[in-house]
């Protein structure tokens, strides 16, 4: 999960046949999408040993996924050798599962000694649990996102001491199960100076070469970059982008692993929002290159919000389900338009003065009035929802509902997502609102639960 994470805005739609209308523009995706069976596999992830979660998400999306994502715990060496909790929640499951590995606990620890194979022990252990458990061909993802600055992994400042430390890992681990895996995987948006290859350990203890790839971006001296095209552009030809990546996989003979990609809201203003440009997009390139396997990110974390389930992104979520769920066996003879004509205008990046909440809505100042429609789950593909009443939302400092008080909500109904990638406890978002009354909680469970909502109601921070 990249640290570079924020919150955004939403524009709601509705669907018409198979067609999306956003902002008043028609969009038909250029491809069908994957045949069942064919193409990169489809993988999720959705929380930690969540195996009913990911079949939840395969009903939701109309296929099934084969693969799926899990994070071992990170706090001591004990956690991150012996992650019996996870190995056993995902034991039967038919899904291929990818594990991200910490390498660095938070009880200490540095690449420097890694790189002596001061820690080989640990790794020994580990690769004997996931033998015990049935996971000796399982994949890993040792130090995620080791590019950036945000894990006590991170090589920027030693690429080489992390190449080495991969080295005694791989080879260690394969010791005790020749069979496993290795993803290296880095996240766009970042870099090592002189280039993330400078990490690189070699062909010969490598099996995917992956990236993480959210919809977010950051402009010179760290502006906004609304247009969503010129954000796809930044995404493909940075130093790390989606290019160099391509280049550099088929340089080294390897598979691309995308582990983690979505979109992306962020408090900042910084991630793309309802971006149906992004989804298609990031369809077009999976579908083009050399993907092994793509895996959404459906998840809400503490850096940013991405579920596609929950209707915080109507128009994206109809996208990724056409282009990437059962539909995708659809033929493609009525599809003629194409979504990257005039990219400016699928943007769902919406001004400041736009709300977040996940129904149609027109703000004025600080009073936000909200049209509540149908929930999701009454809309079909067909027919547009029927406004039935207007709710009031009014914050004190905002004209639109902040981040914090989605995920208050979230929190509040006790949903499992917000447990934390280590399957830690959730803890109370300290920037949560005081005054919220309880009939807000209950409204907004009723429209979770596809009831409409009829009920007008305040929030002061």
């Amino acid at each position: 999960m990249s640290g570079r994470r924020r919150l955004g805005q939403h524009i709601a739609v509705w669907l018409v046949g198979s067609c999306l209308f956003v902002a008043g523009f028609l969009i038909v995706p250029t491809s069908s999408g994957r045949a069942a069976g064919t193409g990169p596999a489809l993988g999720v992830y959705r929380g930690a040993a969540a195996p009913s979660q990911v079949a939840a998400f395969g009903t939701w999306l109309g296929k099934a996924p084969s693969y799926a994502l899990d994070y071992f715990a990170d706090s001591t060496w004990s956690d991150i050798e012996s992650p019996d909790w996870w190995l056993s929640g995902w034991a039967g499951s038919p899904y291929t599962v990818e594990y991200s590995v910490p390498i660095i606990p938070g009880s200490g620890g540095t690449l420097q000694q890694g790189a002596t194979g001061a820690y080989n022990s640990h790794f020994t252990k580990l690769a004997q649990d996931l033998v015990a458990h049935g996971d000796g061909n399982a994949i890993l993802r040792p130090g995620w996102e080791f590019n950036g600055n945000w894990y006590r992994w991170s090589a920027q400042s030693d690429p080489a001491a992390f190449s080495a430390y991969w080295r005694q890992i791989v080879t260690t681990m394969r010791s005790v199960a020749p069979n496993l895996r290795f993803d290296w995987s880095i996240t766009l948006g970042a870099g090592i100076p002189g280039g993330d290859e400078a990490a690189y350990p070699g062909d010969a203890y490598v099996d995917y070469i992956g990236a993480d790839v959210y919809d977010q971006a950051w402009g010179p001296n760290g502006a906004v970059v609304s247009d969503p095209a010129t954000r796809w552009n930044m995404y493909t030809t940075e130093t790390d982008g989606l290019n160099w990546l391509s280049s550099f996989a088929a340089s080294h003979g390897k598979p691309i692993s995308l582990a983690e990609w979505g979109l992306a809201i962020r408090s900042d203003g910084h991630g793309g929002g309802d971006n149906a440009y992004f989804v298609q997009q990031m369809y077009n390139w999976i579908t083009t290159h050399n993907v092994a396997f793509d895996m959404y990110f459906e998840y809400d974390a503490s850096d940013g919000i991405h579920r596609l389930m929950t209707n915080e992104f109507p128009i994206g979520a109809a996208t990724y389900r056409q282009l990437f769920g059962a539909s995708a066996t659809a033929t493609t003879s009525s599809s003629t338009a194409s979504t990257t004509s005039s990219p400016a205008t699928t943007s769902t990046t919406t001004t400041g003065a736009t709300t977040t909440t996940p129904k149609s809505q027109k703000c004025n100042g600080r009073n936000c009035r909200t049209a509540l429609s149908t929930s999701a789950a009454d809309r079909s593909p067909s027919t547009p929802p029927r406004t039935r009443a207007a709710a009031c939302l009014r914050f004190v400092a905002t004209s639109r509902p902040p981040a914090w008080f989605w995920v208050w909500v979230r929190w509040q109904l006790g949903r499992g997502e917000f447990k934390g990638h280590a399957g830690a406890a959730a803890s109370r978002p300290g920037s949560a609102p005081r005054l919220v009354p309880t009939s807000a909680w209950k409204e907004f469970r009723r429209f979770l639960h596809g009831q409409r909502v009829a009920t007008g109601y305040c929030a002061r921070r």
